[in-house]
């Protein structure tokens, strides 16, 4: 992203520059899961097309990446935090497929464009965001 303009080092890290900073705030991603093809509701290995978003995760930004996390469903925004990590939604793991992974739709784009004085530059960052899990077999000190 350097190379790009879009970021720079600074000190032992990136940093991406001021002027970015908003339209980063406003990007989101859209992955849409295709249902079971042929099936109908009823039907055992039946399952909806879901669509989930996530935005740019704020920690990655403040390091000079972009990160798209934690997805929520599309239909209902974030979802209300719970739990010490305060995520608004989940991970999402992808099958290792590549025939399944074709399917998957992904689509960037750009929210509403906010007021400059109601997107935060950056939002506070927890002390410990991520706690440490050891590898199995290796252990806590």
């Amino acid at each position: 992203m350097e190379k790009a303009g879009l970021n720079h080092k600074d000190g032992l890290g990136y940093k991406f520059l001021p002027e970015m900073i908003e339209l980063i705030n406003r990007m989101r991603v859209k992955l849409t899961f295709p249902g079971s093809a042929g099936k109908k509701p009823g039907d055992h290995d039946y399952y909806p097309e879901t669509v989930y978003e996530a935005k740019v995760w704020q920690t990655a930004i403040q390091n000079g990446m972009i990160q798209f996390r934690p997805f929520y469903p599309a239909d209902t925004g974030p979802l209300p935090p719970v739990g010490p990590l305060k995520d608004e939604g989940f991970s999402l793991y992808t099958p290792d497929n590549i025939d399944t992974l074709k399917t998957i739709k992904a689509e960037f784009y750009l929210a509403e464009d906010k007021k400059a004085e109601e997107i935060p530059a950056t939002e506070p960052v927890p002390e410990n965001p991520m706690p440490y899990i050891p590898p199995l077999g290796v252990k806590r000190k």
